[in-house]
């Protein structure tokens, strides 16, 4: 159907499987649903995104340019379109849940509690030299200089039809309501967004005391807050159209830090960068509610 993809597994010529996935809106995933599964020995599908991944990706660490060649000279799975994934793309692959490292180690063997490496570039004057790498330690997005070395594992995408979800289309806002509906991510956004709490408990209170829309609000998780982030704009880094005004500061989620029990995670809308924050944090943080559409 319109916004969707067909998608077909093939491992050795023969077919596996295949299924219908919706198309990516200017470069952002529905992080907020992953279906990860084995594809062959050497790789792994996401049946949501319609990406598959290099498994056991080598250890070798490299500069931002010599990771990119590495994935364009890839063979893996007799495939030949591998390439470094975007920083959207890496971040599906993060379990929140886990850490050290924050990914299903059973699917991604080896995975190192390290950097890696994206395609993303930091768009912030002056810092042309940056690139976005994810922390598999605790799952955390960085943005860092080119020329250190990091850890790489590569992705590719799966043959599309269908016509992708225009960016304009993705969002639809209901001035009446002051309602965002997602329709990417089949979530519902209060496009205002509440004064400065302190801790996530306090976002969570916020949102179930919320009338709006009929009530039923939710504080997100730090994967269905991240599907607002757009890593191509900056201060803030997302579309100022359906979220107005919106300040360059954290916004709380409902995720603890696996580590520490005493963090949050939120999200800065200024750069799109995770941040931990504590329960009991002075400043406090806003919090935009959330709920299934």
């Amino acid at each position: 159907g319109p916004g969707t993809i067909a998608v077909q597994l093939s491992v050795g010529g023969n077919k596996e499987f295949s299924c219908s996935l919706r198309e990516p809106v200017f470069g952002s995933l529905p992080l907020n649903r992953v279906q990860l599964v084995a594809s062959g020995k050497d790789t792994v599908l996401d049946k949501v995104t319609g990406l598959q991944w290099e498994r056991s990706p080598n250890q070798t660490t490299l500069t931002a340019s010599n990771a990119f060649n590495r994935c364009n000279e890839l063979g893996v799975g007799g495939f030949n379109d591998w390439r470094l994934p975007t920083l959207v793309e890496l971040m599906t692959l993060v379990d929140f849940t886990v850490a050290n490292p924050a990914i299903d180690a059973k699917l991604f063997p080896g995975t190192k509690s390290a950097k890696y490496w994206t395609a993303t570039e930091r768009p912030t004057a002056g810092r042309v030299s940056y690139k976005w790498a994810v922390d598999f330690g605790n799952g955390k997005p960085e943005f860092i200089d080119k020329t250190p070395t990091h850890l790489t594992r590569c992705t590719r995408t799966f043959q599309t039809t269908g016509e992708p979800v225009a960016a304009a289309e993705r969002f639809v806002v209901d001035s009446d309501s002051g309602v965002v509906v997602d329709k990417y991510t089949d979530l519902r956004w209060q496009r205002s967004f509440s004064p400065k709490l302190t801790g996530s408990t306090g976002c969570a209170s916020f949102c179930a005391g919320l009338k709006t829309d009929g009530g039923n609000w939710l504080a997100p998780d730090i994967r269905q807050l991240m599907t607002l982030v757009d890593y191509t704009r900056t201060s803030p880094a997302t579309d100022p159209q359906p979220f107005p005004d919106v300040p360059i500061d954290s916004f709380w989620s409902t995720t603890q830090m696996v580590s520490d029990q005493d963090y949050s995670w939120a999200v800065s809308f200024g750069s799109g960068g995770l941040i931990p924050m504590t329960h009991d944090h002075v400043v406090g943080s806003y919090c935009r509610c959330v709920k299934q559409d």
